[in-house]
């Protein structure tokens, strides 16, 4: 089963850095992250591109739940799991989630 985390962010570079540390640090190779910019004024794509993440940018600012909901139909997952931009994960969050879909397939 794979996991695709989707993470929508608006002029938060910053936050958007510690988020995508933190999610590699929790996720396992088969998990892909996309983020999803709404339209940002600041260099959301450049700090994406250092985790070498799938982005998505929507051309007017359309608020989280449009950009959920845009990475929602570009995702390639069979589990989507949504985490803001502000949000960090803690260590193994995203595998332990990953790993109890695995084990218990009607959830």
């Amino acid at each position: 089963m794979r996991m695709s985390v989707i993470v929508p962010v608006y002029n938060s570079s910053s936050d958007l850095c510690e988020c995508l540390s933190a999610l590699q640090a929790s996720s396992s190779p088969n998990v892909e992250i996309i983020v999803v910019d709404d339209a940002s004024t600041d260099d959301i794509r450049s700090v994406a591109a250092r985790f070498g993440v799938r982005v998505l940018r929507l051309t007017k600012n359309s608020g989280p739940g449009a950009a959920r909901n845009y990475g929602a139909r570009h995702a390639q997952g069979d589990i989507l799991f949504f985490v803001d931009a502000d949000v960090v994960v803690g260590r193994g969050s995203v595998g332990r989630v990953a790993r109890l879909f695995g084990d218990h397939p009607d959830l």
